[in-house]
């Protein structure tokens, strides 16, 4: 209830049921009182999904790319921003990988189970999340429901998938735990039509576990997430590896949290303490690393027409690794303020921020959103906000180049769109640009990374969701330019354009059908790689709470490569069970 007040503050003539809450803004704000360009899934939006990866790929302005199809390295670009600049959180909490060369996060080992929402906010980031948001956030939630529920699959190349979600309650407190199991005998992760003979399978094998005891009286609890996974990994440069290549992926996440607010709802404070952990292996080399971090936040609700947040974050990454350099780290310390003002139609969001870290000279980050009501349903959203992009350990103290005078990536952004939101109804149409200046990069010449590069990237996003009774239709589309500056070059990997579309129809109350589109343009890496494009079938049978899904994908068998010289699965079928209990 004070959470639904918190938001009806904000002009609720304009509130409506269909417009989601933005999070991400550290103020909770409706979709049409945010002047930022978000998106958000719930859980019955992508309970048919099976991996996050079949999710994120819906998304207009975020594309993914992976070296091979079960466990390989996933690259995200949000934005032509790649997954070093984009920060991923876990209920509030930071999962990045110090082992990283760009400190981004293996977003292939972790699953959906468990997971209730999915919210992305786009744009230049730093004045609220600091380093390594230039591109934007991805924040996710762990599923809090009261109901159990499981899950178990078969698919092709001998995959077997399952999981499950459940609690107790006794009194004023609470356990949750779920679990996810994905085994694989994969296929090459080398493309096999390069191979001479026979090609190895590349297996992979990953399993997840999570823990939470909450007090839901006090809103504090402690949280465990547990992921371990194992694969082969081949090389672009070294072909199919069919020896010394078995890799190790472990990341473990411990948090304590509490949350509170007063009684009239105009205070609500958190305070966040987690360490995440990772240690891997790929092929012969050994990594290891962590981040501890504190997070306080307090918001307060000061009239009908303004809020305010104010928020600290600390946070210490450390990595060593066998064969470059042993047990380095380096410190980040930041305080911000973030304000939402409403006036009538017109809206604001101002927000500041300053970090003070011992890799890169002390950044001021900002972020200006102006926003209009034309009308109950049609809202302009405009943003000026700016980023940074932090030199990572590896890049500062690496044998192969590293270099402490690195300096932070800068980067400003602006965005401009309208959105419309009514009953059944949701689209957005986004013009973005953005310029980042002190690009970090490796000089093959003299085997060190430095200062010098300038990108620009500049597009335009539009994406929809519209429901009838039987029917459902979601579309995104993005056209985008991104290019270094002093070259001329197009950035690797970033397609001119790219395209989901997804329609579903409900034959019956209990029978959906399911027909999507994947379309990729040319790109470039190592060379210039062809269009292609990919239609899926899919269903879904329904019998009191049990649900029967089956997915034919890529079903006309298309042949191609999302990154170059790795392979994709062709045609091939995904069948699931879910039950609650």
């Amino acid at each position: 209830m004070k959470r639904l007040t918190l938001i009806l503050f904000f002009y609720s003539h304009y509130l409506s049921a269909q417009t989601f809450t933005v999070v991400g803004d550290r103020i909770e704000l409706p979709y049409n009182r945010s002047t930022s360009s978000s998106v958000v899934y719930e859980q019955e939006d992508f309970n048919s999904k099976t991996n996050l990866r079949d999710v994120l790929q819906d998304i207009s302005g975020l594309s993914l790319v992976e070296n091979g199809p079960y466990g390989g390295t996933s690259t995200y670009f949000l934005r032509g921003f790649g997954r070093g600049q984009v920060k991923v959180y876990l209920d509030g909490i930071e999962i990045s990988d110090p082992t990283d060369i760009d400190r981004g996060l293996q977003l292939q080992h972790f699953p959906l189970t468990g997971i209730k929402r999915i919210e992305v906010i786009k744009g230049a980031q730093g004045a609220l999340y600091g380093a390594d948001a230039s591109g934007g956030v991805i924040l996710l939630t762990s599923d809090d429901s009261a109901k159990s529920k499981m899950h178990a699959g078969i698919a092709s190349n001998e995959t077997w998938t399952g999981g499950f979600y459940t609690q107790a309650k006794q009194g004023d407190w609470a356990i949750k735990g779920s679990g996810d199991l994905v085994s694989s005998d994969g296929i090459s992760a080398y493309n096999e039509s390069r191979v001479s003979g026979k090609a190895e399978n590349d297996f992979y094998l990953r399993r997840d576990l999570n823990l939470a005891l909450i007090n839901n009286k006090y809103q504090t609890g402690l949280r465990v997430k547990v992921v371990s996974a194992k694969q082969d990994i081949d090389s672009s440069l070294s072909g199919d590896i069919v020896n010394n290549d078995l890799s190790r992926y472990d990341h473990r996440i411990y948090s304590a949290f509490s949350e509170q607010k007063s009684d009239s709802g105009q205070l609500k404070s958190k305070v966040t303490v987690a360490r995440s952990e990772i240690k891997r292996t790929v092929q012969t080399n050994n990594f290891e690393g962590h981040v501890d971090q504190v997070h306080l936040e307090l918001t307060w609700l000061a009239s009908e027409l303004s809020a305010t947040t104010l928020f600290s974050d600390y946070s210490k990454d450390f990595s060593s690794t066998s064969s470059e350099f042993k047990n380095k780290e380096q410190e980040n310390m930041a305080l911000g303020v973030s304000h939402f003002l409403s006036l009538g139609r017109f809206f604001s969001d101002q927000s500041l921020r300053i970090d003070k870290a011992q890799a890169y000279a002390t950044r001021l980050s900002s972020k200006l959103g102006l926003g209009f009501n034309l009308n109950e349903n049609v809202t302009l959203k405009s943003q000026l906000a700016s980023g940074f992009k932090a030199p990572t350990l590896y890049q500062r103290f690496s044998s192969f180049g590293g270099s402490e005078n690195l300096k932070a990536t800068t980067t400003e952004s602006a965005q401009l769109g309208l959105a419309y939101t009514k009953e059944k109804i949701q689209a957005e149409i986004m013009s973005f640009i953005n310029r980042s200046d002190n690009l970090i990069d490796y000089n093959q010449a003299s085997s060190q990374y430095f200062n010098l590069g300038k990108t620009k990237t500049y597009g335009v996003e539009l994406s929809g969701k519209i429901s009838f009774d039987k029917m459902k239709f979601q579309s995104s589309m993005t056209w985008m330019k991104a290019r270094n500056e002093l070259t001329g070059v197009d950035l690797e990997r970033r397609p001119r354009w790219f395209s989901t579309n997804g329609l579903g129809y409900s034959v019956r109350d209990d029978l959906e059908l399911r027909v999507s589109h994947q379309a990729v343009s040319k790109r470039y890496d190592q060379g210039k790689l062809p269009y292609f494009d990919t239609y899926n079938l899919g269903a879904t049978y329904t019998v009191q709470e049990k649900f029967i899904d089956l997915d034919i994908l890529n079903i006309f068998d298309r042949d191609y490569e999302n990154v170059r010289f790795y392979g994709t699965l062709g045609r091939n079928y995904k069948l699931q069970f879910r039950w609650s209990l």
